[in-house]
């Protein structure tokens, strides 16, 4: 981990103010008793921002007209008690130029270490406040990360294993039952997980290839062909099987027929998805099957699927397709991608230089050092002949911050563009990136 960021200053200054904002909540409210303070709806973008968490705290009289909101921060009495001050703001713009300065695994490891920050935090709150005369003898401060696959864990860390189960019994019994799930034989992991696809499908992707074939099996189910689809694409594994069977539903001809096609096009069938775009039944579920590659689909696949316009750019040139394109829709980038970016940005159709352009604009992904080429390529298609090209330019350089300031006199003059909507948008984006 770098030590660019100060970790130890984020959790004292994190410590002292959140505690002065509890201190002041009970001193406002006297004859209030509190049972906890949270920190909850934590914000932040993979590869991106990392937000300082929300504050909040609730009383057991307050409680008492509605037990439900025991443990629902967003809902309490006291949800956000202003604790951000200037230190800790500027800290939080820190944080996030330390997660975003390296790759994604890089913020991975960050994001990781402000929850171990939290629970610090959280704990030495705890003990400060616990013994207040208006604190309750079970007080406890806790950091609420309401994603399903860390709620536990975290809370875990924030309390003894003593406090945990008596405050969440039935977390604890999940917690306890997920143990004891975890250590039966793998296959009958696998068929309680096929039992319900749904309910299971993070599961089934953890599984990996030895689920691909009752996956497949599972394609005759018409209720969850849909989701079949989707994990077999996201699995990535080129299983022929699986493949034949996905083209059989695929030539049904049917709208949702999209799902099987786009796993297609994540297992690398473009080939047959163009043949199959060439009959004018299947053209557009064959067309949106290979437009997924360039949509959010492929960032929740296990395999990573580099960005590659051959495919759309083959696509484009059959008769009848291109009417059938969406292409606004964003997918991950990574800087392994910025070529393929600059040469879309000069593709001779104006949809694959309007994502490209789009893509430019992804700072976090593509990371700060590709601006040397990416701005320039930016600055360049604000003359593009296609005005949503044009529109597109001036909003991804503004993203580029200080980087875009040699290019504010060519987005003024997009201010009289012709195009009402590219005027309007650089008259703005000139006064953002102006203030830079």
């Amino acid at each position: 981990m770098s030590k660019a960021f100060d970790w130890t200053k984020l959790e004292s200054e994190m410590t002292k103010s959140t505690l002065r904002v509890a201190l002041g909540a009970m001193a406002e409210f006297p004859r209030e008793h509190f049972y906890c303070v949270a920190f909850h709806s934590w914000y932040r973008e993979a590869n991106g921002v990392i937000q300082l968490p929300l504050l909040g705290t609730h009383t057991v009289e307050e409680l008492a007209e509605n037990e439900d909101l025991k443990w629902a921060p967003p809902d309490w009495y006291w949800p956000e008690l202003d604790y951000a001050n200037a230190t800790l703001r500027k800290l939080q713009r820190q944080l996030t130029d330390e997660a975003t300065s390296k790759e994604a695994e890089h913020w991975r490891k960050t994001e990781a270490r402000f929850v171990t920050a939290m629970v610090n935090v959280a704990k030495a709150l705890t003990k400060k406040l616990r013994g207040h005369a208006q604190a309750t003898r079970d007080f406890v401060a806790l950091f609420i990360d309401e994603d399903d696959a860390t709620l536990i864990p975290v809370l875990q860390r924030c309390t003894t294993r003593t406090q945990f189960q008596k405050l969440f019994p039935d977390l604890a019994q999940r917690d306890a039952y997920a143990r004891t799930f975890a250590a039966a034989p793998p296959d009958e992991r696998l068929r309680t997980y096929l039992s319900d696809v749904y309910e299971h499908r993070d599961q089934l992707l953890e599984v990996g290839e030895a689920a691909v074939g009752p996956l497949v099996e599972k394609l005759a189910d018409e209720e969850d062909r849909w989701l079949v689809a989707d994990l077999l694409g996201r699995l990535g594994v080129r299983d022929e099987l699986a493949i034949e069977a996905l083209r059989r539903h695929a030539r049904r001809a049917e709208e949702t027929c999209f799902h099987e096609t786009i796993a297609l096009a994540l297992l690398g069938d473009v080939e047959w998805l163009i043949e199959l775009a060439a009959d004018e039944r299947h053209r557009a579920v064959a067309v949106r099957g290979i437009g997924g590659l360039y949509g959010a689909s492929v960032d929740y696949c296990r395999h990573r699927v580099p960005l590659d316009y051959r495919p759309l750019e083959r696509l484009l040139e059959l008769a009848g397709c291109s009417e059938h394109v969406d292409l606004d829709t964003s997918r991950d980038v990574r800087p392994e991608d910025l070529d393929e970016l600059l040469r879309g940005v000069e593709s001779w159709h104006p949809k694959i230089r309007r994502h490209a352009v789009r893509h430019l604009g992804d700072v976090s992904g593509l990371r700060r050092g590709a601006g040397k080429q990416a701005v320039p390529a930016i600055a360049a298609r604000m003359g593009d002949r296609d005005a949503g090209v044009r529109q597109q330019a001036v909003i991804s350089l503004h993203y580029w911050k200080k980087a875009a300031k040699p290019y504010l006199a060519e987005v003024k003059r997009l201010a009289s563009d012709r195009n009402e909507k590219v005027s309007r948008l650089a008259k703005h984006y000139a006064k953002v990136i102006g203030e830079a």
